[in-house]
């Protein structure tokens, strides 16, 4: 599996091909700490063909999502 971090920008989204749209994810990290005090790190993302226009508009003006492809 290769992880390939795109430029955010909905230039980059228009050009992607429709069958690329389940490739392609806004990742962000998120920072926890367990009952224990320890650090816990979690990726959460969300796949571009899932996400309505206001949630797409969302993630690109989120400096702590990135944009990224996901090949196998």
């Amino acid at each position: 599996m290769t992880i390939i971090q795109l430029d955010k920008s909905l230039e980059t989204i228009k050009s992607l091909d429709m069958n690329e749209y389940s490739k392609v994810y806004f990742l962000t990290l998120v920072e926890s700490k367990t009952k224990s005090g320890t650090d816990n790190y979690v990726f959460r993302s969300k796949r571009l063909d899932y996400l309505m226009f206001n949630e797409l508009k969302s993630c690109l003006n989120n400096p702590e999502y990135i944009l990224v492809r996901i090949e196998k």
